[in-house]
C-alpha cells in the first residue's frame, strides 16, 4: 500500500493545480466581461453627455469638427457593443439594444436642440431627461445573472466595510 501514496499524492496534487488554475481563469473571464459590460454603460452615458457639450461649445470651427467626431466615435462605440453583447449573451443583447434605441432616439432630438441653439460655454443647462430607468434597470439586471451570483452579491459579501445606517435603510 505504500507504493500508490506517492502515486494518489501525486494525482490529488494535479486536480488541485489543475481547479487552482480553473477558479484564476474563471474569475479572470468574468472580470473581463464585467468590464466589458461597465463599458457599454459608459458608452450610453458618453452619447447623453453630447448635448451637454455641444451646448457649451465655443464658436470655433475647430471645435465643431471635434464635437462632430465625438458624435461619430460615440456612435460608433454604442455601435460596437450592441453587436458584441447581442454575441456574448442574448438576453444581455436585447436589454442593452433596448436602452440603447431609448437613449439614442431622444439623444438625436437633443443633439439637434443643442446644434441649434447659441453655443454658450458657461452653460450648466439641463433638462434632457432620456426616459431610460426602466431600460437601465433591466440591462443592469441581465448583467448581473449573466456575471452570476459573484457579482450579484458584492454588497452581501462586503456589508462590514458599509457603514451600518446604508443597510438599514
Amino acid at each position: 500500500m505504500a507504493t500508490w501514496v506517492p502515486l494518489i499524492a501525486a494525482i490529488v496534487a494535479a486536480f488541485v493545480a489543475l481547479l487552482g488554475y480553473w477558479l484564476t481563469n474563471r474569475s479572470k473571464q468574468l472580470d473581463a466581461k464585467a468590464k466589458a459590460y461597465a463599458d457599454a454603460l459608459s458608452a450610453i452615458e458618453a452619447y447623453k453627455s453630447l448635448p451637454y457639450r455641444i451646448r457649451r461649445r465655443i464658436t470655433d470651427p475647430e471645435d465643431e469638427a471635434y464635437l462632430q467626431h465625438l458624435v461619430g466615435d460615440v456612435q460608433r462605440d454604442i455601435a460596437f457593443y450592441r453587436r458584441w453583447l447581442a454575441l456574448e449573451s442574448a438576453t444581455v443583447g436585447l436589454a442593452f439594444e433596448a436602452l440603447a434605441n431609448r437613449v439614442m432616439s431622444q439623444g438625436a432630438r437633443y443633439r439637434r436642440e443643442a446644434w441649434n441653439a447659441k453655443p454658450d460655454p458657461t452653460s450648466f443647462s439641463s433638462g434632457y431627461e432620456y426616459g431610460d430607468k426602466l431600460e437601465q434597470d433591466v440591462c443592469l439586471a441581465a448583467m448581473r445573472k449573466d456575471l452570476g451570483y459573484r457579482r450579484q452579491s458584492g454588497i452581501r459579501r462586503h456589508r462590514h466595510l458599509l457603514p451600518g445606517s446604508i443597510l438599514q435603510k
